[in-house]
């Protein structure tokens, strides 16, 4: 119970660790590949820990400078030029995205004990995947269940067309020079004459509403990562299953969702 506790945060550690310990018993580590194994998630969580950090400051800094401009537009002070300076939400922007390709380049090192691979076979997530698809797709020992190292080739190909792309859109739109314009609070003139302020966007899009979205879904990924990872690595007989735990007096598993299931012979 003291684990769950060192990062702070009860998503990350029950998405993370607790979930691991759900599934441990099934999976066929040596005392080194696991000791790897469990310094690769600590170390994932202390980035999920970072991210969440970024997110929480940049709405609070976010919601300052809106409630400061929307005084200015009470106190009939608004105008079309004036706009206010955003370079402490573009540092945590960026911040935030570093956290994110630096959880994904750190949860890639999962491989080295699951698949018994070296430390210099797997180096990167890369922007989209990729280098972990073509590692999966051609360097994985031929020992390993081909339908189960699929499942993980899924889970990263849906990621890419469901988040992945969206990081990568925001990370160039924000490193780019025209980057620092697309943050600046707007003001919008209402039919009546009167100035509102208007949050920054990306796409149309809040970019507050952008980076709750690529979190949700980073925390989601880690936790389908890790536990698709340890299926390839499970004792035979069993199968990773989709699972609902009931709370207990100590512990809430609201976050826990995956679990080991036994593999029916057909005619049984």
């Amino acid at each position: 119970m003291v684990i769950l506790k060192l990062i702070g945060d009860e998503e990350i550690s029950h998405r993370i660790y607790l979930q691991f310990c759900e599934l441990r018993e099934g999976v066929r580590f040596t005392g080194k590949e696991k000791e790897n194994f469990l310094s690769v998630i600590f170390n994932c969580m202390y980035k999920l820990s970072a991210l969440k950090y970024h997110v929480t400051n940049f709405k609070n800094i976010e919601e300052k400078k809106f409630q400061k401009l929307n005084k200015l537009a009470l106190e009939g002070k608004a105008s079309e030029t004036s706009a206010e300076d955003n370079l402490d939400l573009i540092h945590e922007l960026e911040a935030f995205l570093y956290q994110v390709k630096s959880s994904l380049d750190i949860l890639a090192k999962i491989f080295v004990p699951v698949f018994s691979l070296k430390d210099s076979d797997v180096y990167t997530f890369g922007d989209k995947g990729e280098v972990l698809i073509n590692l999966l797709e051609n360097n994985i020992p031929k020992t390993y269940d081909k339908a189960r190292v699929q499942r993980l080739i899924n889970l990263i190909c849906e990621a890419k067309d469901k988040w992945l792309d969206t990081v990568v859109d925001v990370r160039d739109k924000i490193y780019h020079l025209k980057g620092v314009e697309r943050m600046l609070f707007t003001w919008k003139k209402t039919e009546k004459g009167q100035f509102v302020p208007v949050k920054p966007k990306i796409n149309n899009h809040d970019i507050s509403d952008i980076i709750d979205m690529i979190c949700s879904n980073v925390l989601n990924f880690h936790q389908d990562f890790i536990c698709l990872s340890l299926n390839c690595k499970s004792f035979p007989g069993i199968e990773l299953i989709s699972i609902t735990r009931k709370p207990s007096k100590y512990v809430k598993w609201e976050y826990v969702k995956w679990g080991w299931g036994m593999i029916l012979k057909k005619g049984k």
